[in-house]
């Protein structure tokens, strides 16, 4: 599967769990959506900066590396975000708020992605080479599953 594919498809998991977490009934529903989405969330972003970004940043353009970096910096405020869920009690009014912004973080760096990032990987790799990609990004985020 080629790598906007596979990208598309984690990203729509990911906004799918971020969403259903923030609006848990229960703690009990929301502590097992948690451990779904931050199993996910960090073999998706290990890959994505692993394959994904050193490609793109492999093109040399300036603009691309901007791309990238502001993805890592997004991708770190996620994890420190769900770091603090994993330590505090899902019946807190603080948690749920703090789901909400894991939420909305993803949606706004998604967005970007699909907006910035899949035009550049369709114009500069073809299809072999996005196959390629996802390939590589599939047993990268396999690896940290």
């Amino acid at each position: 599967m080629e790598i906007t594919q596979c990208l598309r498809e984690d990203h729509r998991a990911l906004l799918d769990l971020s969403k259903r977490m923030s609006r848990a009934d229960s703690a009990t529903e929301a502590r097992a959506l948690y451990r779904q989405l931050d199993k996910l969330l960090k073999a998706h972003s290990s890959a994505e900066e692993a394959v994904v970004y050193v490609a793109l940043d492999s093109l040399g353009q300036k603009k691309l590396s901007d791309t990238t970096r502001e993805g890592e910096v997004e991708h770190s405020l996620c994890d420190h975000l769900m770091a603090q869920l994993g330590r505090e009690r899902a019946t807190q009014a603080l948690w749920r708020a703090k789901a909400m912004v894991v939420f909305e973080l993803l949606e706004h760096h998604i967005e970007e992605e699909h907006k910035d990032m899949f035009p550049v990987l369709r114009k500069h790799f073809d299809a072999p080479a996005r196959a390629a990609l996802g390939q590589a990004f599939e047993r990268r985020k396999a690896q940290k599953a």
